[in-house]
């Protein structure tokens, strides 16, 4: 008798020849088509030749690690001849059965034979078989004559205490106790999962009788292992297992597997030295969440997904994503940047104190950067209008002091500016009809400009002439004196100037006034001297003064206002300017 291990079940065989298998308590007849050879009493249990024991039973426990001994009637020798059993001299090999041991159980280890105590010993002996029974997990001992008396006959007649015949028994070094494998808990790390990512599975599960055995469907036979996938998906995988009775159980789970991770940056490939340039990343794939590390080429480093970057030397520089998956699989992204150095101008213009009117040409020259260029001006005078180029030219309309700038871009969001103080300044002449009129004696003053919109204020007059808003001034002294006339100017934007002049009045000659003497036009004096007399000094001198004033008319110009002001000399001349507050040598009023 042994175990089968892989029908999962005891099988024996009679003396006869017939098989059977015994499972779950039961011995069932097997349909035997081909009979052993050599079946029967004297060939396969007693030996013909005297040379077998009687009875007895061999097979290995794995419970306790351990060969098992049962049966035997007695350690004798017998022999079987003329039909009877002799028996032969007791041999006392395996020491403690000794003569006369009846169905006692030992086992082996170590060299030694030792005595199991059976609370039960199976009362039968004789042809009893013994094998492991690893179905249901205890010793079997089947068959045997009885616990009684031998007749030593043919027959093997029992004719004293015969028990009953073919019993089966188990024995344990404990209670036996069956159970079937509970349901399987299986474990998965990670899930889901990266290509080429190993999965790290393991089971649990309560019940059964060990040892165990594994079967998964990836070929393992271990209760854990691992499984690597080669291509994205949804997979399933499964797990049988068995205890040493038969029982099993199977559990599967799913298991999800991602492409492995990718990555994309996009930035200006060409860009300028100090403008920052935006860096955008983005992770696609993977498993969970992503990190970012870029590397811009030049030394310095981010883990944003997106940032921004300035380079501070021009130059070609290979810029870096490596973005990683919470699986720690990673992907990189490379691209290459040029930068370009930065951009510089120098802005210049023809004439930093043009006059109202007078044309002006404004220039940017400009390097470094790169694409085209364009152009934004800012703080021009009036009648000049911003143009995207990099030299503009214009007619100032009004008048004041100017802070130009020119910001440049170029093609990649490179900027510089340039800038250029200028200062507009209105003229305008001043005429006299006389500087030496006399008492009662018409005086004309002139102002005449290009600008429009002036307002006008005279001071400084001899008596009889009072100021008034206008260009053309024109009145009669009523005292002589030597008077400083001052002409103040006032344009649209409220910038003034102003110019002075010296006004002599002399005292009326006796003989009255001038011929003509109201209606003498500007630049021209009245004062005439009837032919062959001879004139007292005071008309002499009027004649003289006369005949200057209308070189000085015929001239028509007493001086240009500026805003950088002359200082008045003792002795000033029509065309010399005075400062509008007295001061000698200041800038004067300016637009700001």
């Amino acid at each position: 008798m042994t175990y089968d291990a892989s029908a999962g079940y005891v099988f024996a065989l009679n003396d006869a020849g017939w098989a059977y298998s015994y499972t779950a308590g039961v011995w069932t007849n097997l349909s035997v088509t081909v009979f052993a050879p050599g079946h029967g009493w004297g060939q396969e249990y007693l030996g013909q030749l005297g040379n077998g024991v009687f009875g007895e039973s061999l097979a290995y426990d794995p419970q306790i690690n351990a060969p098992i001994l049962f049966g035997g009637i007695c350690e004798n020798l017998w022999d079987f001849g003329a039909g009877e059993y002799n028996p032969q001299t007791c041999v006392s090999d395996i020491g403690p059965m000794g003569p006369g041991g009846y169905n006692t159980t030992y086992s082996f280890q170590a060299g030694n034979w030792t005595n199991i105590t059976a609370t039960i010993a199976p009362p039968m002996w004789g042809d009893a078989g013994l094998t492991y029974d690893a179905a249901d997990g205890y010793m079997l001992a089947a068959g045997g004559i009885g616990e009684g008396a031998l007749n030593a006959s043919l027959g093997g007649v029992c004719y004293s205490g015969c028990g009953p015949w073919n019993q089966t028994w188990a024995f344990s070094t404990g209670p036996v106790v069956v159970s079937p494998i509970g349901p399987l808990t299986l474990s998965d790390a990670p899930n889901p999962t990266d290509v080429g990512v190993p999965v790290k599975l393991s089971i649990s599960f309560s019940g059964g009788q060990a040892p165990f055995t594994f079967q998964w469907s990836n070929g393992a036979t271990t209760s854990q292992t691992t499984q690597t996938y080669g291509a994205p998906g949804l997979y399933r995988i499964s797990v049988n297992v068995t205890d040493r009775v038969g029982t099993h159980q199977t559990g599967g789970l799913n298991i999800t597997v991602n492409p492995s991770p990718t990555d994309s940056l996009r930035f200006s490939a060409a860009q300028t030295v100090g403008v920052p340039e935006v860096f955008n990343g983005s992770g696609a794939n993977g498993t969970g969440s992503y990190r970012y590390a870029w590397s811009f080429g030049d030394g310095t480093y981010a883990s944003t997904r997106n940032g921004s970057h300035s380079y501070t030397g021009p130059g070609t520089f290979a810029v870096t994503l490596t973005t990683t998956d919470a699986l720690d699989q990673q992907a990189t992204a490379r691209e290459n940047v040029t930068v370009a150095s930065a951009i510089v101008t120098q802005l210049s213009v023809s004439n930093s104190t043009p006059t109202l009117g007078q044309s002006v040409l404004f220039s940017a020259t400009t390097s470094g950067g790169l694409g085209a260029y364009t152009y934004s001006w800012s703080g021009l005078p009036g009648g000049c209008p911003s143009q995207d180029k990099p030299t503009i030219g214009c007619l100032p309309t009004e008048s004041g002091t100017y802070t130009v700038t020119v910001n440049i871009t170029d093609g990649y969001l490179g900027m510089a500016n340039g800038t250029i103080n200028v200062t507009v300044i209105f003229a305008f002449t001043v005429s006299v009809s006389t500087i030496t009129p006399a008492v009662g004696q018409n005086v004309t003053i002139g102002v005449q400009s290009t600008a429009s919109g002036l307002t006008y204020a005279y001071s400084g007059l001899p008596p009889g002439c009072t100021s008034q808003n206008t260009s053309l001034l024109t009145c009669s002294p009523t005292v002589a004196g030597n008077y400083t006339v001052k002409v103040t100017v006032t344009d649209a934007a409220g910038d003034a100037t102003a110019h002075t002049f010296q006004l002599d009045v002399v005292a009326a000659s006796p003989t009255g006034p001038p011929p003509g003497g109201n209606n003498t036009p500007p630049g021209r004096n009245g004062t005439t001297v009837p032919p062959g007399s001879t004139p007292p000094v005071p008309l002499l001198t009027a004649i003289a003064i006369g005949i200057v004033a209308l070189v000085v008319g015929a001239v028509a110009v007493v001086g240009f206002s500026r805003y950088r002001r002359r200082a008045t000399r003792p002795h000033q001349t029509l065309s010399e300017a005075e400062p509008q507050d007295g001061s000698d040598d200041q800038p004067g009023p300016h637009r700001p």
